[in-house]
């Protein structure tokens, strides 16, 4: 049994443990092991739940499942047929301790969450389930293609080399090839006309011994692996693989494939990060097939752990040394070409020749099918062969040609009739690439032979300098034709990457000037289709992954989203989660409470995503969740201001009620004492003075009270910065006959008399302002009011004609229970005081400041207008 492997760091959530029983072939006794282990844990006391085992008809197997809770099946009918599956949704909710679900590499039918079974195990692990399932090492991607040629049998289901290396624990369930052929023989893996198949073509000793050799050294791996974690844990000194980077070069070719899977297997032993590179040759440009080979090669990369990487260029040597030598690449990994591929033969030569300290290995060429395996007989495909309208192209082109040279045949020679045809060769290559080159080339030497070289109307050559002119034309034509081909695809190349450049340019500015999250979203979707071609959608999301205002979407689409926002997963359409969605989901955003991203984008999903283009969004949707999250974090500061000044009003309160307060009621109480224990010896005079005073006091003690209701309503939220629209003048003359004021307030705003504020709160505000220019100035204080409009604020000024305020101590007014000394003409105390002032304007959306002037006080109060 290879040793467990330490779990990650205990978290709020625990993930589940997995445990694999690995084995080198069926009929090893993997699902046997694991079912006499879960006989043992339900005896020690563990929740076991079977939740999906395949006997295969084997009597031992299926007497041990009795005893056992049973998971029942999912029932599907696909294509007429009815299938019982591991039901995934039933398994989450009722949660066992440890969960048996067999044959790790299965395939689910059409419909299901998952493509794969694998990925409901993943699932499954990230509910806090424990699961153990069996694997055969032939279903490793990794060597897939090996055991290809090795058993001559295609194995189509497959699970990432990951998916082993995460689990926890791994046990190798081990039998001899002779023993398990003996068991084949008794009828104990397969019925009798199976095993007599199986003994001809997968079941050979040689077979099982090439599949028990991998068995084995992926076990050995495993344990490196756990011997090295373990090791560096405790600081143990010990011989650890070298991490050189792994650099695999690969073309659009069939063989792409398995030179990823044998990169995947050394890099795996060794230990050692690993990159897929592609060189774009400008030479010609790659057909459709082509392209998919490429793009399966770069996906089965990706799913592989490996990073890929694809870098234009004509010398595809010269560019995988650069890339080799600045990405710290110590070993280079390429596939010697057989047959038409001639050309990857000469670059492994090169390769090697100037390589200098850099190591090179040379896989043999591989069959494009597994010996054995039947394969349709296909006619030979020439390289490179023209499309129908390159060729046409080319011979319109070389027809110009001829009509051209045949006007100037009298009074040109041949020689200078042969640049002609020159012009129609680099034409042909400029516009539809190396082929239609090539064949202008051709077509242009029959006519230029035919029709101006002596003989003519023959392809006889009579004189040596027409045949030396000939194939020095022939030669040129060829070579001119080929560069302007490289050059017209070099042009593609650099326009293409400047349209992306600039796509990407102007997606990071529309994000840059959106003006809050709706805004965002909008460019977003807006930047992404215009950058994939195709329609984009980006949903901010719930507490349960749901994308809101999404109400358009159907179930399945939903569901995916919600996979991708939960799990930081690609979802939906051209995947292999929630297929069965329209669009392809990817997640937003750093993971918040439970793992959530907080956003989700879509993109319809009608074609299959370029390896290229998964590449783009991915940068697409980093550059979203770097925007979202300014967007949140200016949200938060606002909040965080908006808490700072409340508090600061807050604190102004509470230090002026020992002024505000205290006064006016021992005012009242000193007024009323007197009253009530001198009685009839006080005057009528005296009497009306003191409840003159007492009633002065307890008006004053209202605004009070009013003042400290408003800041309650202004701690609690209830003052928006909306407001509504206040008509202030007949306000401030109100304010000023509150304050005592002998002169009311003059106005002379001409326009913007409409403000949008909280109406008690900017009463108060006023009240304030000329109960302070009383206190300071006197009540016989002259106030002039002004109104000015600018943009979407209108700013009020009230200026007063007292003694003023030195410019040093215009901000230090504004703090709590700040007084400007030899200022104070009366009454005690600060009322609400001008920090309370200014609170009150930054709630309803505005600020109060002092401004200089000449003379006296002016007080500037900025608020929103009224748009008309």
């Amino acid at each position: 049994m290879v040793p467990s492997r330490p779990g990650p760091a205990e978290t709020t959530t625990r993930r589940g443990r997995l445990k694999i029983f690995l084995g080198a072939a069926p009929g090893v006794g993997k699902t046997f092991e694991m079912l006499t282990g879960a006989h043992r844990r339900l005896a020690e006391g563990v929740d076991v739940l079977v939740g999906v085992v395949e006997s295969h008809g084997r009597s031992d197997t299926a007497r041990l499942i009795d005893g056992l809770p049973v998971l029942p099946p999912r029932v599907v009918e696909h294509r007429g047929r009815v299938l019982q599956e591991f039901d995934l949704d039933a398994a989450l909710a009722r949660r066992p301790g440890l969960l048996l679900v067999d044959e790790l590499a299965h395939t689910n039918a059409p419909g299901a969450r998952h493509a794969k079974r694998w990925q409901d195990v993943e699932e499954l692990l990230d509910g806090g389930i424990d699961v153990w399932s069996t694997l055969n090492v032939q279903h490793l991607e990794s060597v897939r293609g090996l055991v290809a040629r090795i058993a001559g049998v295609e194995v189509r289901e497959a699970v990432p080399d990951q998916v082993l290396a995460l689990a926890q624990d791994v046990e190798l369930i081990d039998l001899p090839p002779d023993d398990l052929l003996a068991r084949l023989q008794q009828g104990k893996v397969y019925a009798p006309a199976q095993a007599a198949r199986a003994l001809e073509r997968f079941f050979t000793r040689g077979t099982l011994l090439a599949l028990r050799e991998l068995a084995l050294r992926a076990a050995a791996n495993r344990v490196e692996d756990d011997l090295s974690a373990w090791s560096r844990l405790h600081a143990v000194e010990g011989p650890f693989p070298a991490a050189g980077r792994l650099l695999a070069c690969i073309d659009a070719a069939p063989s792409a494939g398995e030179l990823v899977r044998v990169a995947a297997r050394r890099a795996r032993a060794s230990g050692s990060p690993w990159t897929v590179l592609h060189v774009d040759s400008t030479a010609r440009p790659m057909t459709d097939a082509e392209r998919g080979e490429l793009e399966a090669a770069f996906a089965l990369a990706e799913s592989l752990g490996a990073t890929v990487a694809q870098v234009p260029g004509a010398a595809v040597g010269d560019e995988i040394l650069a890339y080799a030598r600045t990405h710290h690449v110590e070993r280079i990994l390429v596939m010697r070409g057989a047959g038409r591929a001639w050309w990857r033969r000469t670059l492994v030569d090169w390769l090697l020749r100037h390589a200098g300290a850099l190591e090179v290995s040379v896989l043999p060429p591989v069959a494009a099918t597994a010996p054995g395996v039947a394969r349709p007989r296909q006619l030979p495909r020439l390289p490179g062969l023209p499309a129908r309208g390159a060729v046409l192209w080319a011979g319109t082109a070389v027809a110009a040609a001829s009509a051209v040279a045949w006007l100037l045949d009298p009074w040109l020679d041949s020689a200078a009739l042969g640049t002609v045809f020159l012009v129609a060769v680099v034409a042909a290559g400029g516009f539809r690439g190396a082929g239609a080159a090539f064949v202008a080339a051709g077509l242009g030497f029959i006519a230029f032979n035919f029709a101006f070289t002596e003989p003519r109307y023959t392809l006889a050559v009579q004189s040596p300098a027409d045949f030396l002119a000939l194939v020095t034309f022939l030669l040129a034509a060829a070579v001119v034709g080929l560069l302007a081909a490289r050059l017209r695809r070099q042009a593609d190349d650099a326009r293409q990457a400047a349209a992306r450049v600039e796509s990407l340019f102007d997606f990071a500015r529309r994000l840059a000037t959106a003006v809050d999250e709706r805004d965002l979203r909008e460019a977003a979707a807006r930047g992404v289709a215009d950058l994939v071609g195709r329609p984009a959608r980006l949903h901010e999301t719930a507490a349960d992954g749901t994308p809101l205002g999404a109400t358009d979407l159907d179930e399945p689409e939903r569901a995916a989203a919600r996979w991708a926002a939960l799990h930081g997963e690609v979802a939906g359409a051209r995947t292999s989660t929630l297929a069965a969605s329209h669009w392809t989901w990817w997640p937003v955003g750093t993971p918040g409470a439970g793992g959530r991203r907080p956003g989700v984008l879509g993109i319809e999903g009608s074609r299959a995503t370029s390896a290229a283009e998964r590449r783009l969004v991915e940068a697409m949707t980093g550059q979203l969740a770097v925007a979202w999250e300014r967007f949140r974090l200016l949200v938060s500061a606002s909040r965080e201001v908006a808490t700072r000044d409340t508090q600061a009003l807050r604190d102004a309160v509470l230090a002026s009620l020992s002024h505000d307060l205290r006064t006016p009621l021992s005012a009242v109480l000193g007024s009323l004492s007197t009253l009530t224990t001198m009685g009839a010896r006080v005057s009528a005079a005296d009497q009306a003075e003191l409840l003159a005073t007492a009633e002065a006091e307890a008006q004053r003690l209202v605004r009070l009270v009013d003042g400290l209701l408003d800041v309650t309503r202004v701690a609690f939220g209830a003052v928006g910065a909306m407001g509504e629209p206040v008509e202030w003048p007949e306000m401030l003359r109100e304010a000023g006959r509150r304050a005592g004021l002998q002169n009311a307030p003059t106005i002379t705003a001409g326009e913007a008399a409409t403000v949008r504020a909280d109406p008690r709160l900017l009463a108060q505000v006023f009240a304030n302002l000329c109960e302070n220019a009383r206190k300071y100035a006197g009540a016989g204080v002259a106030l002039v009011a002004t109104a000015s409009e600018a943009g979407e604020s209108v700013t009020l000024r009230l200026q007063d004609d007292g003694p003023g305020i030195p410019v040093a101590e215009h901000e230090a007014v504004f703090s709590p229970l700040h007084r400007v000394r030899r200022r104070d003409r009366g009454l005690g105390g600060a009322g609400l005081g001008l920090p309370i002032c200014r609170g009150f304007a930054r709630a309803m959306g505005g600020d109060l400041r002092l401004v200089p002037v000449a003379s006296g006080t002016c007080f500037e109060l900025q608020l929103p207008g009224v748009r008309r």
